[in-house]
């Protein structure tokens, strides 16, 4: 009887194994930063064409490799990572499995310069095969160029993403690289023009507004909180600053980047009923536990962690945020007086109608005067007695007030109802824009083709906006009725209801 099981070849083994390794030019960056991560880099230049499809270029002031290891390092399964499964209980490093460069150099061109001290080797690869070497005067570090990637697997190349949506999660993934390093220095690259460059051993604070934005940490506080052997640190969103979907949460655990389903639940519900079921708080987060808290090889790109002691963990985060919080709401002053018997008032805690702090709701837009329209209720208070309890309610950090009225309960939500407002404003008014005399330059990130399928919705709101790249866009100009701080923040109002209702 005929034989019919084969032993496959070596090229078709790393083809398949690139299948679940490398699934698109994300992949490839990723695997190769993370390389010189671990080969003790402090200055990395990502620099891509065509989204990385063309090539991609990834440069370090590592380590560097001899000459020996630059020509085993893409045979599968080649790895200065571990040498036995012990070694993965206490893993420090990014990648371990030895199996990234060889998944790209079978489907790719591969140039590799390398070297430890002034002298080094150059190599060109074509599917896994040397084809060309020399011996090169070159400074300590390694310089990888990955060319025409998925050449010769074209129908993984027909079911990838549009270049607009790659380049998109590129920005996103090179932000995240950046913010869980920021002892490195990262310089970006897209089609000849730097996206960012983050500085060595700066500041996590700095490395957030280099690659995010002020606007980011305007809306967020600060945490840091050690439950032992737990430690937390980095930025959380006031409530009102929530988005509709997880894009802009930043989670690192040990400076590794991964996704958490429950450490994003295990945050979200930190919040109680401060935000609600259909919203996701922002964040930027430094996890820190022992090694052994965590099972890293469980996804082929290592996106995805499992978490031991997951009661322990979800109780450290839950304190963790709940300090924050209790540690920048001001408590107020209470008068104790006020609750005399025989002087309480009503006038010695409310006006005839309510006034919100400016500080507060929205950064200023509260401005606008809100309840003097008619189409609102003047808010009364009588019989609304606070003898016994006394609750303050700050908008920043609380995104609903309470009115009680004819013995009712109403609850407004402040963020629907500004929204409201700006919306009704323009539906029922034409819209007159105003010029900026200087162009606002925003970072739009992963948001780009959301912006370039709306440009038309957006002009109907006002705004004239000229997308310059992919991860950049100007207002020219704006709605005449927004004050130049508003602009921003009503901006963005817009990007969420659009994203969120399609």
């Amino acid at each position: 009887m005929a034989k019919t099981i084969n032993f496959l070849d070596d090229l078709t083994i790393n083809k398949i194994a690139a299948g679940e390794v490398i699934e698109n030019p994300l992949s490839v960056i990723k695997e190769l930063v993370e390389n010189s991560i671990d080969a003790k880099a402090k200055n990395i230049v990502v620099d891509i064409k065509n989204s990385g499809y063309q090539s991609i270029r990834v440069e370090d002031d590592g380590n560097g490799m001899s000459n020996e290891d630059a020509k085993i390092c893409f045979f599968r399964h080649s790895t200065s990572k571990i040498k036995n499964i012990e070694d993965l209980e206490n893993l420090s490093s990014m990648g371990f499995r030895g199996e990234a460069l060889s998944s790209i150099a079978s489907i790719s061109r591969v140039d590799v310069k390398t070297s430890q001290n002034e002298l080094g080797i150059f190599l060109k690869l074509d599917r896994c095969k040397i084809i060309y070497e020399e011996n090169i005067a070159r400074n300590q570090g390694t310089t990888i160029e990955v060319k025409n990637l998925f050449f010769n697997v074209p129908v993984r190349k027909k079911f990838q993403k549009s270049i607009s949506y790659t380049q998109a999660m590129i920005n996103k993934l090179m932000i995240n690289l950046a913010l869980a390093n920021p002892n490195i220095s990262f310089t970006y690259i897209s089609n000849d023009k730097k996206i960012f460059k983050t500085n060595e051993n700066e500041n996590f604070k700095q490395t957030i507004e280099e690659v995010l934005s002020s606007e980011f940490l305007d809306s967020t506080i600060e945490i840091n909180y050690t439950n032992e052997p737990i430690k937390i640190s980095g930025f959380i969103g006031y409530p009102l600053a929530c988005k509709k979907n997880r894009s802009m949460q930043y989670l690192f655990i040990n400076k590794r980047i991964v996704y958490s389903a429950a450490i994003s639940k295990f945050i979200k519900d930190a919040y109680f009923t401060m935000i609600s079921e259909d919203e996701y708080p922002i964040f930027v987060l430094n996890v820190y536990m022992p090694s052994n808290f965590l099972d890293v090889n469980v996804h082929p790109q290592k996106k995805e962690v499992r978490i031991k002691e997951e009661l322990f963990i979800k109780d450290t985060i839950k304190k963790a945020v709940t300090l924050a919080f209790e540690k920048k709401i001001e408590k107020p002053q209470i008068n104790s007086s006020l609750f005399d018997e025989n002087n309480f008032s009503q006038n010695n805690f409310f006006e005839e109608k309510l006034i919100l702090k400016k500080e507060n709701v929205f950064k200023k837009f509260e401005d606008k005067q809100i309840f003097e329209n008619k189409n609102f209720s003047k808010i009364e208070f009588e019989n609304f007695l606070l003898k016994d309890h006394f609750l303050f309610i700050d908008p920043k950090y609380f995104s609903h007030i309470l009115e009680n009225k004819d013995s009712s309960l109403l609850i407004i939500d402040l963020k629907a109802l500004l929204s409201r407002y700006l919306f009704e404003k323009i539906k029922n008014e034409d819209v007159k824009s105003q010029t900026l005399l200087v162009p606002i330059n925003i970072k739009i990130d992963q948001i780009f083709e959301v912006i370039e399928e709306n440009l038309e919705n957006f002009l109907e709101f006002g705004f004239d906006i000229s997308l310059i790249s992919d991860s950049n866009l100007l207002i020219n100009s704006h709605p005449s009725f927004l004050k130049e701080d508003e602009i921003l923040h009503f901006f963005n109002i817009l990007i969420e209801d659009i994203k969120y209702l399609g």
